[in-house]
């Protein structure tokens, strides 16, 4: 088992699967604490840590998209900054 810190407060990160050429990928979009990479065996596990959902009684939304299809990383900055505007 192997735990990494991922630099992602806000933005994506993904992978591709080499047989298929899909792109996977998960687009932060609302700021968070912090990101890690859990590794184990044969799978991966992405956790990402928000502040806490109430606090002084006020609620919170925060949000999250992914991707999956066959564009490339270029192409997913320029989606992340669409879905992030809102568009």
């Amino acid at each position: 088992m192997k735990d990494v810190d991922l630099a992602l407060k806000q933005g994506a990160v993904g992978t591709v699967n080499r047989k298929t050429g899909e792109t996977f990928a998960l687009m932060v979009l609302s700021p968070a604490d912090e990101a890690q990479l859990s590794v184990q065996n044969h799978s991966a596990l992405i956790r990402i840590i928000y502040p806490a959902f109430f606090e002084g009684n006020k609620p919170y939304t925060y949000r999250v998209a992914y991707y999956l299809g066959r564009e490339g990383a270029d192409k997913i900055e320029s989606l992340f900054a669409r879905v992030k505007s809102g568009e």
